[in-house]
């Protein structure tokens, strides 16, 4: 004991005497994050430091450039070496011999200054990093913006790199093999992250990184986990979204626009928007435009990240009593299931038991949402299906995630779609409760209720409007950095078959319902639909404009050629 004491009192000796030489020294810096004009001085000050230091590729300053006093900013400081060339997916990009979003270089995009810089003293670092980030764009605070400082090796390297395919990947199967696939704390990088909105610095802190997703972990333009922990100073991330009170995050996501598929992106983000106001937990979300090292990374849509620590979050309860089953591997989960083996359901105590088990209004809801929006994503293999609850008390609920196949094709059966999944624990729990006469009617109810609210393609157009207007101005930009969608054509396009989407498929469900389940569905009514002029309707009017307009000039062309050949010839 008296060693160990003795051991302590060494260190916080050392440590006084060194107070000095430890990160905590002043550097100050001249210039905020932001626009400062094309060409600005930016002054460095450290009473301490012998000399400070920066780099501009993300890299320890220690072996970077000195800075003496004053560093004239711009766009000449912007490296040769871009990160933007090095491909972040295998050339070509296969799976069973199937191409899928092979990368491609950028034609153009934009660059900013991402400046790290320190001081130092006898060569070694005494102030913490100071990070910036310089925009040569005075429009720069429109959207919301993500700032990522990153070790380039760390990302790139084939053997280390998480955004690459690497030693990992296969030739002919490098969508599902790779660097970027590999799971756990070895695969998890250091950053730094810059948030700014509203021209404001929002957030600046070290966080831990992994690539997310499955797919979309071999695309072009990668979705990032972003991870808080205390080895990297960091204790929680500040991001406020919409209906959290809480604005402290241990994990969030900077999802990509490959995500959605086709040309829709936002299918997911508009689905847990119209779910909202129903009786089921989300996956908020935001907007970013991101930059790397100072280079133009496209739009990325901020989300929560769904596990315990998104529920403790939400709820009221702790980390370490929250289940979240991956199958049936857990007893209070297998209670279900033994329930409905056990009990006859169509019997209404039956059903009022299980109702102490699984919470029926969020079921219900969720496979509302799930039917409605069409997503075929889902039930297989029980594939993104996510329930949760506390452990020993409370009831199951359902978490809506991932409606990224969703809003394409609203003539699928949804219905028949379950049966062919019939192993899955929601067809399983769905097929058990329909035995049931008033929830037979307690879902038709519902499902007629948000037919014609929440769900009503009124309200339908109206997020899908106001989401895709949000990002709208920045898609061009995005398209010439990813090619993804391939055009703002395309991309308008897709918008209108979510709209079509949602016309067809509100007045199509009653019809699959009346005849996979065999329910009445008068008490649907008829849904209203939404009017409106889509791009093909667009394109064809602008044509048919031109061609008027050409064939007046035509006209009047020839009857002016007409009168000049009657003057020449003397006729009156």
């Amino acid at each position: 004991m008296n060693t160990n004491r003795t051991i302590i009192s060494i260190i916080c000796s050392l440590f006084i005497l060194n107070v000095g030489n430890f990160f905590g020294q002043e550097l100050t810096l001249s210039h905020d994050n932001g626009y400062h004009g094309e060409i600005f001085t930016l002054v460095a000050t450290c009473p301490n430091c012998s000399e400070i230091k920066y780099s501009l590729d993300g890299s320890d300053p220690r072996a970077g450039i000195i800075l003496k006093n004053q560093l004239i900013i711009s766009d000449a400081l912007i490296p040769q070496e871009k990160i933007a060339l090095k491909p972040t997916t295998a050339i070509p990009n296969r799976s069973n011999n199937n191409e899928w979003h092979t990368w491609k270089p950028p034609t153009h995009y934009d660059c900013a200054i991402a400046i790290k810089i320190a001081g130092y003293k006898d060569n070694q670092r005494i102030t913490d990093f100071h990070y910036r980030t310089f925009f040569f764009d005075k429009n720069w605070d429109n959207f919301p913006t993500s700032s990522l400082f990153i070790s380039v090796p760390d990302f790139y390297n084939d053997t280390v790199g998480i955004s690459v395919p690497g030693i990992h990947a296969e030739v002919n199967n490098s969508v599902w093999t790779g660097n970027y696939h590999n799971k756990g704390g070895n695969w998890e990088r250091e950053i730094h992250w810059t948030f700014l909105r509203k021209g404001k610095t929002k957030q600046d802190k070290n966080l831990g990184v992994r690539i997310h997703g499955l797919k979309t972990g071999s695309a072009p333009q990668k979705s990032f986990r972003l991870y808080a922990r205390n080895k990297y100073g960091s204790k929680s991330i500040k991001y406020k979204f919409h209906n959290l009170a809480k604005k402290k995050h241990k994990r969030i996501l900077l999802r990509s626009l490959y995500s959605g598929h086709s040309s829709r992106l936002i299918n997911d983000v508009v689905a847990h928007e119209l779910s909202r106001p129903l009786d089921l937990e989300i996956m908020d979300y935001g907007f970013s435009r991101t930059y790397i090292n100072g280079e133009y990374w496209g739009l990325h849509m901020i989300r929560e990240r769904v596990d315990e620590k998104y529920l403790t979050e939400h709820f009221d309860c702790n980390e370490d009593s929250i289940l979240i089953p991956g199958n049936y591997n857990q007893a209070e989960f297998q209670e279900l299931f033994d329930f409905i083996d056990s009990h006859k359901m169509s019997l209404d105590e039956n059903l009022s038991s299980f109702g102490k088990l699984i919470d029926l209004s969020n079921f219900t809801d969720y496979v509302i949402c799930e039917t409605f929006f069409s997503n075929q994503d889902w039930l297989l293999q029980n594939n993104n299906i996510t329930f949760w609850k506390e452990k020993g008390k409370g009831k199951w609920r359902l978490i809506l995630i991932d409606i990224d196949a969703g809003f394409q094709h609203p003539e699928d059966n949804m219905f028949e779609f379950m049966q062919l999944h019939e192993e899955s624990m929601i067809t399983k729990i769905f097929n058990a409760l329909m035995t049931n006469k008033n929830y037979q009617t307690d879902f038709t109810d519902r499902y007629a209720e948000l037919l014609n609210t929440y769900l009503s393609p009124t309200r339908c157009f109206k997020i899908i409007d106001s989401i895709s207007n949000i990002i709208a101005p920045h898609v061009p930009a995005h398209i010439d950095r990813w090619g993804h969608p391939t055009s703002t054509f395309a991309w308008n396009k897709d918008l209108d078959n979510m709209r079509s989407f949602v016309n067809d498929r509100a007045t199509i469900i009653s019809s699959e319902i009346s005849n996979s389940l065999q329910l009445n569905t008068t008490n649907f009514g008829t849904v209203k639909t939404v009017h409106f002029i889509s791009q093909d309707q667009k394109l064809i009017a602008l044509v048919l404009i031109v061609l008027g307009i050409m064939i007046g000039v035509i006209i009047r062309l020839r009857k002016r050629t007409k009168r000049r050949n009657v003057k020449k010839n003397g006729i009156t």
